[in-house]
């Protein structure tokens, strides 16, 4: 792809009341990364749209948005590129819609250097640069089906971690979430790169280690908290996982 960068900014600061209003779109396209919570113009109306989300506009695109805080945050650019809104369709990325990607450090890190050699003049770097930052995003878009399953997966991460002193199953966690046992696992694992179940005692034990070094409760009424079938299982847990007794524990690391 033969891309032309006309303008371009890495994080690009404005200051109160800043506002982006082009009735008639861009003169070719234009890339934004909203580092700010923005309201976008969509469909005649300004909807509220997350930080960190993405947008490509072109030519006759309304191009409208300012943000919900005091200041404004974005990378942007303006390119030209023969053929470029086809390509985006290949690559499934759409126009003038927010989208977002599971992590964008990459999408930022290529694009920063982008600016970087479009200001010193490099022309050819820049134009791998560019397409390597949509195939780059490409990869990593996510779906709004993937968003709602990762909301879904750190709600339940987060009910995990406040209601330790339960008894937990996979079958219950799954229920929390709407998903079958078997589904919540697989997602769990590609996610956080660990079982539900896995996880659960890893909080556990951290919880452990702050309550014996935190609070003067007794290391059965420790297990009992955090749900453990007996006070032996968890002092076997516990062993095997920071390489000593409860009790030694907090003797070294009390306060």
């Amino acid at each position: 792809m033969d891309f032309t960068l006309q303008q371009a900014a890495y994080h690009a600061f404005c200051a109160e009341n800043f506002s982006v209003c082009r009735p008639d779109g861009p003169e070719n396209f234009a890339f934004v990364h909203f580092l700010r919570p923005m309201e976008l113009w969509q469909n005649g109306e300004l909807v509220p749209v997350e930080k960190g989300a993405f947008i490509l506009f072109a030519h006759g695109m309304r191009q409208q948005y300012h943000p919900q805080t005091p200041d404004m945050l974005e990378h942007w650019c303006h390119f030209s590129c023969e053929g470029f809104r086809e390509w985006c369709g290949e690559l499934g990325l759409p126009f003038g819609e927010p989208f977002f990607v599971r992590d964008a450090t990459a999408a930022d890190a290529i694009f920063q250097t982008v600016t970087a050699d479009f200001y010193d003049g490099s022309v050819s770097a820049v134009r791998y640069g560019m397409q390597a930052l949509f195939l780059c995003l490409a990869a990593a878009r996510q779906t709004a089906a993937n968003r709602e399953e990762h909301a879904r997966l750190y709600a339940l991460r987060a009910m995990l971690r406040d209601r330790l002193d339960e008894e937990w199953t996979v079958e219950k966690m799954a229920e929390a979430v709407g998903y079958s046992a078997s589904h919540l696992n697989r997602l769990y694992r590609h996610t956080f790169d660990i079982s539900p179940m896995q996880d659960l005692c890893r909080m556990r034990m951290e919880r452990a280690k702050y309550l014996l070094t935190a609070t003067s409760y007794s290391v059965e009424h420790i297990a009992g908290l955090l749900r453990y079938d007996s006070c032996t299982s968890f002092i076997s847990r516990f062993r095997k996982v920071a390489g000593v007794t409860p009790l030694q524990y907090r003797k070294r690391w009390a306060r």
